[in-house]
């Protein structure tokens, strides 16, 4: 048993992995905790082996029936439940992502505000919607403080969910700056050799393939515009698995694109992929934060994604032309694409100046931030 002077965390969410946004976000709070000398209790589904196997780590394994999240939210909070009252005479800081348990807590950290993501996805997925923005407001009524992602899913809780601002705080996420680095400037088309000079550039797409919400299609419907002109010079890789993904494959060979894009799948090295870059096209229709639009931006890769997008929030004024007014108009994109293409050396310049300041905010210093937010309320 962990001595009482110890700080003891439970923290209920689904994921503790370091691929996907809030679920790199809880690891490395996690992390941070458990490396602090803290005795760390995560009631989760999904819980990575280096962070399950640490010595201050114990993970209160909860299924997840048939891999649905509405299956899984109902035992999620039953053991979240369970595992507060065993640990009540300690006192322990709970922290709950969201609507993952409805239950008091120091902290609600929300990276999503279902109530808020209303993107036209059919009469099922809407009833999914509703289910989980009933449970996240339940759940950020019984919170002590609640912490955004972003500006952006600040402004929605309030909106959508009537959370007092007096209530909120912005947190924004970190990095891994080890993995996600500036590379070395753009190829000198004066200085070097013909075969260097004549290779093709590169953009990236990073998304899970599952709805609507990345904009994936408005990105196909801007290539096929693109490449009907012979001196577009740009291949698209597109990253990112899901239940859309060969319906995504056949829209491309239909439209003729074959030979423009490739469909990777799921990769573990996005930072690898990254590095390969030119340029990311990111027109998500709902976006709270944007972790992967962040670590491009850190490697040095201009990013093209939409204005209501929480990361956008870190562009400075001088890359403003990257964001999009509607991620909806492929034509919109298109602009932005060739704008960049004229002027790809300004655009990486810039980006790079950028790099060095986003890769000051690491994944410890996003955690200690909550830590700090969290022990001004939480008395043991």
């Amino acid at each position: 048993m962990s001595s009482v002077h110890q700080p003891i965390y439970i923290i209920v969410a689904g994921d503790f992995v370091q691929t996907g946004g809030m679920d790199a976000a809880n690891f490395a709070l996690a992390r941070y905790f458990a490396d602090a000398g803290a005795s760390v209790h995560l009631v989760a589904h999904r819980v990575s082996r280096d962070l399950s196997s640490h010595r201050a780590v114990q993970w209160h394994r909860v299924a997840r029936p048939l891999g649905s999240d509405i299956l899984g939210g109902p035992l999620l909070e039953r053991a979240a439940r369970r595992v507060a009252r065993q640990l009540s005479i300690l006192r322990p800081c709970v922290i709950v992502n969201g609507g993952n348990a409805c239950m008091p807590a120091v902290v609600n950290w929300v990276h999503f505000v279902h109530a808020a993501s209303d993107v036209p996805t059919g009469y099922l997925r809407r009833i999914i919607r509703e289910f989980h923005a009933r449970r996240e407001r339940k759940a950020l009524d019984q919170a002590t403080l609640v912490v955004a992602d972003s500006r952006r899913t600040a402004n929605d809780l309030v909106r959508f969910c009537g959370v007092q601002a007096v209530k909120l705080r912005v947190v924004y996420y970190g990095i891994d700056r080890r993995r996600f680095s500036p590379v070395a400037e753009a190829i000198d088309e004066v200085s070097a050799p013909p075969d260097a000079r004549l290779r093709q550039m590169r953009a990236i797409f990073v998304g899970a393939l599952g709805d609507r919400r990345k904009g994936l299609d408005t990105v196909l419907r801007s290539w096929k515009r693109l490449c009907s002109s012979a001196e577009w010079d740009v291949q698209l890789y597109v990253v990112g698995a899901g239940k859309k993904l060969s319906r995504y494959r056949g829209d491309a060979q239909r439209a003729g694109l074959g030979s423009s894009i490739q469909f990777l799948g799921f990769q573990a090295d996005v930072a690898g992929l990254l590095k390969a870059a030119d340029v990311m096209v990111a027109p998500s229709r709902y976006e709270p934060f944007g972790l992967a639009v962040l670590e491009a931006l850190c490697t040095g890769v201009p990013a093209i994604v939409s204005r209501e997008a929480g990361v956008a929030e870190l562009y400075p004024p001088n890359l403003s032309e990257l964001l999009l007014d509607d991620p909806e108009d492929a034509n919109e994109l298109v602009d932005r694409l060739l704008a960049w293409r004229r002027s790809f050396r300004m655009y990486r310049e810039k980006t790079a100046e950028l790099a060095v300041t986003l890769r000051t905010r690491t994944w410890e210093t996003m955690a200690e931030e909550i830590s700090a937010l969290a022990m001004r309320l939480h008395v043991p």
